[in-house]
C-alpha cells in the first residue's frame, strides 16, 4: 500500500531551499520519494511517498530543523489509483505542450542562478 502525504511548507525561495528540504526530509524514517513544487512567496508543495504512513512528529521536526514553516499536512492512504491517474494527465501534458519538467524548469534554474551569481544569499531560510 502506498501512502501519500502532501505538505504545505512556508519559507522556501530558490532551488537550494528545495535542495534542502528534500534531503531533511528524505532522511525521515519510511520516506520513499520526495517532490517539491517551490512557489517563492507562497506555499510551496511537497508530497512525499512512503509504503506506509509516516510520523507526522518526526517530520514536523525535520521541517522545522531546515528552517522552514509547515503551513499543512495530509495523509491519502492507499493511493496507488491516485498516482496513476496522476502519472496519466502527467503525461497527457507532456504530450499536449511537450518538453516536460525540464522545460518549465529551466527558468527557475536561471533566475536562481542569477539572483546567487555573487555568491549571495536568495533571503531565505537555506542560507542560515
Amino acid at each position: 500500500m502506498t501512502t501519500v502525504t502532501t505538505l504545505g511548507i512556508n519559507g522556501m525561495t530558490c532551488g537550494s531551499c528545495v535542495e534542502g528540504i528534500t534531503s531533511d526530509i528524505t532522511q525521515v524514517r519510511g520516506v520513499e520519494n520526495v517532490l517539491v513544487q517551490l512557489r517563492s512567496g507562497a506555499t510551496s508543495s511537497v508530497t512525499v511517498t512512503s509504503d506506509d504512513p509516516l510520523d507526522e512528529a518526526e517530520l514536523r521536526g525535520a521541517i522545522d530543523e531546515s528552517g522552514y514553516q509547515l503551513a499543512s499536512f495530509a495523509v491519502q492512504e492507499n493511493a496507488e489509483a491516485a498516482q496513476s491517474a496522476e502519472h496519466a494527465a502527467s503525461r497527457e501534458a507532456q504530450r499536449l505542450f511537450g518538453g516536460g519538467a525540464a522545460t518549465a524548469t529551466l527558468p527557475l534554474v536561471a533566475a536562481a542562478a542569477a539572483a546567487n551569481a555573487d555568491g549571495g544569499c536568495c533571503g531565505g531560510g537555506c542560507c542560515s
